[in-house]
């Protein structure tokens, strides 16, 4: 696993995360290498999505996509439950999930219901603004990410 690179695209997207590939981040945002990107998408349900795309097996991919939603939880806790590779609020879902591995690497996405008011878009029911939330997941996420590539 190479060191991660994270990033917010202010514009809002449409992408269709049911269909993700390799290479699915190069590609929209010409971002090389082992990333995690955020952004609102607004492709059928308005959404603050995630993709994380980098080299490792299928069972790398979803420890480190559940690990990422045990860091959404450790950041930002009592908002969701976890629902196997899914966020919940009060038992009912509040997050999509999508996963996509190849022999060399693999790609999730995390695209978690957002509200839209005249102060900007929100997580869910929250008064935390999707920028903060994600910059703030961003950096504990690749904390983590970085502290279990420095022990191999």
């Amino acid at each position: 696993m190479q060191e991660l690179k994270t990033a917010y695209i202010e514009s809002r997207q449409e992408i269709d995360t049911r269909h993700l590939k390799s290479n699915a981040i190069s590609k929209a945002f010409n971002i090389k290498g082992t990333a995690l990107v955020g952004f609102v998408n607004e492709k059928s349900i308005p959404s603050l999505t995630f993709i994380f795309e980098g080299k490792c097996s299928k069972h790398s991919l979803l420890c480190l996509s559940k690990l990422f939603l045990m860091t959404i939880n450790h950041v930002h806790p009592n908002i969701f439950e976890i629902n196997q590779f899914g966020l919940n609020i009060k038992n009912l879902p509040a997050s999509n999930n999508y996963h996509y591995a190849t022999k060399e690497k693999g790609v999730f996405s995390h695209s978690i219901i957002t509200r839209k008011t005249k102060n900007g878009v929100f997580v869910a029911h929250t008064p935390i603004e999707a920028k903060h939330f994600s910059i703030t997941v961003f950096n504990h996420f690749k904390t983590i990410y970085q502290d279990i590539l420095n022990e191999q």
